[in-house]
């Protein structure tokens, strides 16, 4: 079985756009595994339920997890200890006047916690930092750089070992779960299972935070 772990960015997106019967149809067809750490159900349930503004989209993940769709990995000493690491290397790599950058908040350090401890297959990630760091820090380190107007240094020995720990991890965004759904003819009931369908899901889901570019829309579409 395909284990997904996902971050709160992903379950938000996917969820605030009512894309959920979506998802629960992926997991379904494909006898995906879809899995948050603890952390992540307090952020995106536990927390936003007792706010109005929020309260709808927090009962609909609730019910996901009722329903036994989605899996919460509770905290664990081996979990805290992975965490502890990743929190370490990851927020004590990047500097700018030698003073570390803390770009990773603890739903995606658990994730990544979560990730190791399984030996899972992807993680589901909306935000370019996490996803950067991992695919290609240096990037990250330019793209830091341009945004702060200001030189960005880099501990490459605690990028190497991040990289050794997780190796190279297959990240996948709300965009791409979408996509695949949509090849598998998924949206019916839901959304139009036409060009337009999928265009309309996409371009909502980057205005709700997923890091997908427009060009990449563009690609997305010309394969349907």
């Amino acid at each position: 079985m395909t284990t997904i772990v996902f971050d709160s960015s992903v379950l938000i997106s996917i969820t605030e756009k009512c894309f959920l019967k979506i998802l629960q149809r992926l997991h379904h067809q494909h006898g995906l595994r879809f899995v948050i750490p603890q952390s992540v159900f307090e952020e995106a349930v536990h927390h936003p339920e007792s706010i109005r503004r929020f309260e709808l989209n927090a009962v609909r993940l609730k019910q996901a997890v009722m329903d036994r769709w989605i899996e919460v990995i509770p905290q664990s000493d081996a979990l805290r200890s992975l965490y502890a690491e990743f929190a370490e290397l990851s927020n004590n790599s990047f500097f700018v006047n030698e003073k570390p950058l803390q770009l990773l908040q603890a739903g995606e350090l658990e994730a990544l916690a979560v990730f190791k401890s399984l030996n899972a297959d992807a993680l589901a990630i909306d935000e370019r930092t996490c996803r950067m760091m991992l695919e290609d820090p240096y990037r990250l380190q330019s793209l830091i750089a341009r945004r702060m107007d200001r030189q960005v240094q880099t501990d490459s020995s605690r990028l190497k070992k991040l990289s050794d720990l997780l190796g190279r991890p297959t990240v996948v965004r709300s965009c791409d779960l979408l996509a695949l759904a949509f090849s598998e003819k998924l949206f019916e009931g839901e959304l139009s299972q036409s060009k337009q369908g999928l265009e309309a899901a996409l371009w909502s889901v980057k205005f709700a935070g997923c890091a997908v570019s427009g060009i990449e829309i563009t690609d997305f579409l010309r394969s349907v």
